[in-house]
């Protein structure tokens, strides 16, 4: 799981979320989107067959949120490779995207071997950084 850490004014829009991952690549595609009565991104799943990957964005916002950025900054170490202006701007982050990555697995051993060596996560990282961009957020791997 990764997270983009922001603060809740620079929420992005669905349609924006979708127009900024669209052009990444053509094989993806943008499943079960859901917006706010503003149009605000709630969720989305984000389906690359061929990468053998998913990703499941979901929004949250608030003091719950808030208290988690802070403690995540807290657990950031320097050897981390985190920029101290980012992880400074840790603490005042109130909303972040939680970035669900999942893998196709086959039945069997010699399924999943063929599958492990075919797996690409280039996906979750260009969308990380696509989210990043968006929301001028902090990524991070769940710390």
């Amino acid at each position: 799981t990764y997270f983009v850490w922001f603060p809740s004014p620079r929420r992005p829009t669905l349609e924006q979320v979708c127009a900024a991952i669209a052009p990444l690549d053509a094989r993806y595609q943008l499943t079960h989107p859901e917006a706010d009565a503003q149009g605000h991104l709630e969720s989305l799943t984000i389906v690359s067959p061929e990468d053998r990957a998913a990703l499941e964005i979901d929004y949250a916002e608030g003091e719950d949120v808030l208290i988690e950025a802070a403690s995540a900054a807290e657990q950031i170490r320097p050897d981390d490779g985190v920029d101290p202006a980012l992880r400074a701007a840790l603490p005042h982050c109130d909303a972040r995207l939680e970035i669900m990555h999942f893998e196709q697995t086959g039945d069997s051993d010699e399924d999943n071997d063929e599958l492990d060596e075919e797996f690409d996560p280039s996906t979750l990282l260009r969308v990380l950084d696509v989210l990043a961009r968006l929301t001028q957020g902090v990524s991070l791997e769940s710390i």
